[in-house]
Order: structure tokens, then sequence, then C-alpha cells
């Protein structure tokens, strides 16, 4: 999972839904219609799917509150054995709080807003039985807000749940453009294109999410490329197993 020669990217995404039901409903409904109940994933994009995943993406951004938001890192560009050992789960782990606390939002200055407190669904990454990998982020990340942000963490398979289908789409989508744009992607598949040119349509988006730079945000859609030279910041972990160890956040 950490080699750059298997792929050269490694990506977390995360759709977050205030009123999961009302997209939840509209997604059974576009199942309905296409009389399609299997798993939708980006990696089996077909002309079937494409016209499933369309009316999706037309769903998702006509329910308020929707966003979605994703970091991707370079392999080539970070040391894993150097921070984290070689160890995936000390990845998988430090970027996915490192995600939730650039997407989780507070009362701006003037006390408007709520607090975000959300339940985390997971795509099922079959964690070794020994690491308590959901209480870890969950733990860690109210400690930092010193708060209740995070009720509960659990990961389950893709395959019974929607929304991380729809997030699986939407990640896809972006590491394909990224991919063709760095020409890791030299045979272009006909229906992700599609695909992909549809939510740049949604998006204004004229040619790809990168031309400007590694960011990219617009109308609650938003992409990171994890910059380590831009990261001199370092998110103590509190593992509530011995000392803590310390790894690079943006």
């Amino acid at each position: 999972m950490l080699r750059a020669d298997t792929d050269p990217y490694f990506a977390l995404g995360v759709l977050i839904c205030p009123k999961p039901q009302e997209l939840y409903k509209k997604i059974r409904s576009i199942r309905d219609r296409h009389k399609y109940y299997y798993e939708l994933k980006w990696g089996g994009m077909s002309k079937l799917k494409y016209g499933i995943g369309k009316d999706i993406l037309d769903a998702v951004f006509n329910t308020p509150g929707v966003r979605f938001s994703c970091m991707i890192l370079r392999k080539g560009e970070l040391d894993f054995d150097k921070y984290f050992g070689g160890d995936f789960w000390k990845v998988y782990s430090s970027f996915t709080i490192a995600l939730l606390k650039l997407n989780l939002r507070s009362p701006n200055h003037s006390g408007a807003g709520e607090d975000d407190i959300i339940c985390v669904i997971g795509d099922n990454y079959f964690t070794p039985t020994n690491i308590d990998l959901e209480s870890q982020i969950k733990d860690i990340v109210n400690d930092h807000y010193r708060d209740l942000r995070v009720m509960g963490f659990c990961q389950m398979d893709s395959k019974s749940c929607d929304l991380l289908q729809v997030a699986d789409l939407c990640l896809g989508a972006v590491l394909y453009d990224l991919k063709v744009l760095e020409k890791v992607v030299l045979y272009r598949q006909n229906y992700k294109d599609k695909f992909l040119k549809y939510l740049h349509y949604k998006l204004g988006v004229p040619r790809s999410f990168f031309i400007s730079g590694r960011n990219f945000i617009r109308n609650n859609f938003k992409i990171t490329i994890f910059d380590p030279a831009k990261s001199t910041t370092q998110l103590k972990i509190k593992t509530g197993q011995g000392p803590q160890r310390s790894s690079p956040v943006i």
C-alpha cells in the first residue's frame, strides 16, 4: 500500500452528510429507476455505471449540506519509514485524523454556526484484530478539540453502504484526473473520462482540478495534495499505550 512502484499515490476521501437519509433516499430511487442494486466502484466504471453515477452526482450536488473532501499523498515525497516506521495503519490513522480536522467546522468568530459532531463510517480495510483503530481516531480527534466531535467510528463493507460508494466514485475521479495530468495513466478509459468531465462540469472546472496547484476548493468540494515541505507543524498523537509519537500533518 505504501510502495510508490505499485501506485504513486495514497489517498483518503470523506463525504460529509448532515442528513444522510435524504441523499440515501435519492440514491435508492436512482437504483430503482436503473434496476441496478450492485456495488458501484470507480474501478468498474462502464456505460451502465456511468449513467447511474451521473445521476448520483446530480443528487449529491442537489442535496443541501453535502460536502466531499480528500487528501492525496505522493508516496515519493514522504518518508514513511522515517515518520511512521513503514506501518500502514499509522499512516492511515494519522491522515484520517488530519482529514477529519480539516473538515470539522466550528462557529466563526462572531459565534454564528454550530460545531460539526459526526459519526464516521469508514470503508473496511481489514484492520488487524489487535488494533482498535476506530477508537484511537475518535479519541484523538475529540482530545484535540477538547469536546465531543466524533461520536463513533465504524468500518463496514462498502457493498452495504451507498454513501461509501459515492465517496469512492468522487475520490476515484479525482485521482484519475491527477494520473492523467501527470501521465501515470497512458490509456484513457471512455466512461471514466465521461464521468470525470461531468464532475468537472458540475464544479465549473474547464480542464483539471490540478492546473492551479495542489489545492482545489469549490462548492463544498475540496481537494488537498499533502505537501511535506510546508508541513512544519507536528501532530502529537496520544495512543494511551505509552509515549506520544509525532507525524507530519498539514
